[in-house]
């Protein structure tokens, strides 16, 4: 896994980059404005790998460790997509979706994740008003259709 994140990290600004044009990162249409993505965990690996995928679509990744960081950041830049982690410290997630659906914003995609063993969780979540939910260990592929289907 170490080698994966570190050549995902470094391929896009690797002068060898020019040899291989099929593993350049997708651009942008120049008049497409980048969707905000604000993820809410604390799970350093997943992040880097997210970081590095999100990227390469065009996404920018926003990231915090607390749900009073997220929610400040999101009164701040309303984000496209919010997705919780709901293994915080002191169900911190659930607070998290109730708050930004009652004072925030109650129509922005709101994805949840947590491990199958928390059922209980995720059906509070979409119960709290999130839109959907992700089971862990957390696949980068899944979590970007399934955002991608709530951006559509």
């Amino acid at each position: 896994m170490c080698w994966q994140i570190f050549f995902e990290k470094n391929l896009p600004t690797h002068p060898c980059l020019k040899h291989f044009p099929h593993l350049e990162t997708e651009k942008m249409p120049p008049n497409q404005i980048a969707m905000k993505i604000l993820f809410c965990t604390l799970e350093d690996v997943l992040l880097t790998t997210l970081e590095y995928r999100f990227r390469k679509k065009g996404w920018q990744l926003s990231v915090a460790k607390t749900a009073r960081r997220a929610l400040d950041m999101a009164k701040k830049e309303l984000p496209d997509v919010l997705v919780i982690d709901l293994e915080l410290p002191e169900y911190e997630g659930l607070d998290i979706v109730q708050h930004f659906r009652k004072q925030i914003h109650p129509t922005v995609p709101l994805l949840t994740i947590a491990p199958a063993e928390e059922e209980s969780l995720l059906f509070e979540s979409l119960r709290l008003g999130a839109n959907d939910f992700i089971l862990k260990p957390l696949k980068p592929d899944e979590l970007m259709l399934r955002i991608r289907r709530w951006l559509a």
